[in-house]
């Protein structure tokens, strides 16, 4: 069985005649990389994570960067496997400036002994990024909760954006900025990525926090909602079990300052539940705190924490929370991006990605909205869905979109991709799923 199903997104920002600008007659330059020989031998290493029953784990790989080593090398690795990859497989085909300036035939294997997730929320994905898409109405971009709406209604670079809630790092980012490819590649690379068996699966978004809800006084009957559970996603394993200063539930204060390099929100994170917001004391009566939001995992979305069964005390804070925090985003599985700037948006790219013999291409599933009011946290997303929302009346708290399959994040290059599934090999459980796409056999 095959099924195929091409994409061309139209960007608002890309309105207007597509633009070809003569490429000179650039060299063809046709390549077949191993994904995982250059993550293990080569830059790409940096990447690797762990080797587990003969499967090896990367986050956040990248084409062009993770498959050169050195580069205008013509130098080669020996590879375990007795064979050897070039420290370069663009050599002789680069500019003065050392982008590559070829017309590309590249095929990507990502074969089943490889796993590529991700692990980190906005070292990659920059906010202009982002910011630009929600302005221009970005397909596959919208959310009715976020924007105007929104409880972080800012669109500046101040953590208390809404922005930076759709900020997590992709799984493969196919890196076409200016510094990587010139006009003139852009304008003629066929990039196909052969995922057979393996797997390459965005991070899940994190939980949002349960609120707080308390009045003026101190010793009065105060309400504690539950998280958000995590959204299912390929990223760091979370084993927390207790609240404590170094746990790694998402902390309000993380929410409120997901900016700084320093408070980075791994994936899948359960929301922290309100009786274990920053500066809450012991509960002092009652029948216990709600529950943090569980962990998402590659198989399973994060549970929802639940609110406390009964009303009781906490003196009096500086600064109660009433409403719950949104989910985080999950990471998309493919991120396309280019800087070069066009009157009119480039044409000539045009990217496959085939699923094949139980592969897995998935955006992270978005994280659970945080409990409102004294209520339960939501759960997050399964692999390519949503996190849940609680209810759906603003100012309520949002669960965060799921990561793409493909997200094609600019208004430079026009899109023209192809999302193939196949059963060769014996396996019938391929499937392509993300914001942007559901394919399954």
């Amino acid at each position: 069985m095959k099924i195929s199903f091409g994409v061309n997104i139209t960007d608002p920002r890309s309105i207007g005649a597509a633009a070809f600008v003569p490429t000179g007659g650039l060299p063809t330059l046709e390549l077949t990389l191993n994904a995982l020989a250059f993550g293990t031998f080569s830059t790409g290493k940096s990447r690797y994570v762990s080797t587990t029953g003969g499967v090896s784990l990367f986050y956040n790989f990248a084409f062009p960067r993770d498959f050169v080593s050195e580069v205008n090398s013509e130098d080669t690795i020996s590879t375990d496997a007795g064979g050897t990859i070039p420290k370069d497989p663009f050599y002789g085909y680069r500019d003065d400036d050392d982008a590559i300036n070829a017309a590309l035939k590249v095929t990507i294997d990502i074969p089943s002994t490889m796993k590529i997730g991700g692990n980190s929320h906005g070292k990659f994905v920059e906010f202009a990024d982002i910011k630009n898409a929600w302005d221009d109405d970005h397909p596959f971009f919208t959310e009715p909760g976020l924007g105007s709406q929104h409880s972080k209604s800012t669109i500046d670079g101040t953590g208390n954006s809404y922005v930076y809630y759709a900020m997590s790092d992709p799984s493969f980012m196919i890196d076409f900025n200016s510094n990587e490819v010139t006009s003139g590649t852009i304008q003629d690379t066929e990039l196909t990525f052969n995922v057979n068996g393996g797997q390459v699966i965005g991070a899940g978004g994190f939980g949002g926090y349960g609120a707080l809800t308390q009045d003026n006084n101190d010793y009065t009957t105060d309400l504690a909602a539950g998280g958000g559970g995590g959204g299912a996603g390929l990223h760091p394993d979370l084993t927390s079990t207790a609240d404590s200063a170094n746990n790694t539930w998402s902390l309000n204060y993380h929410d409120l300052h997901i900016a700084n390099p320093a408070n980075r929100i791994l994936g899948g994170q359960g929301g922290r539940s309100g009786s274990f917001w920053d500066g809450v004391p012991a509960i002092t009566s009652g029948s216990g705190p709600s529950s943090n939001g569980g962990f998402g995992t590659s198989s399973a979305r994060g549970a929802r924490g639940l609110n406390s069964t009964n009303q009781y005390v906490v003196p009096l804070q500086d600064h109660p929370i009433f409403e719950g925090g949104a989910g985080g985003w999950g990471g998309s599985a493919f991120y396309f991006r280019s800087n070069t700037y066009t009157a009119t948006p480039l044409t000539g790219t045009s990217i496959e990605i085939i699923s094949t013999d139980d592969a897995v291409v998935a955006g992270g599933g978005g994280g659970g909205a945080g409990g409102h009011f004294g209520g339960d946290g939501a759960f997050g997303g399964n692999l390519g869905k949503s996190g849940d929302t609680v209810a759906f009346n603003l100012p309520n708290p949002r669960g965060g979109l799921a990561g793409a399959a493909l997200f094609w994040n600019t208004a430079n290059v026009a899109c023209s991709n192809t999302f193939t599934l196949t059963d060769t090999g014996g396996g019938d459980e391929a499937k392509i799923v993300g914001r942007d796409i559901t394919l399954e056999l």
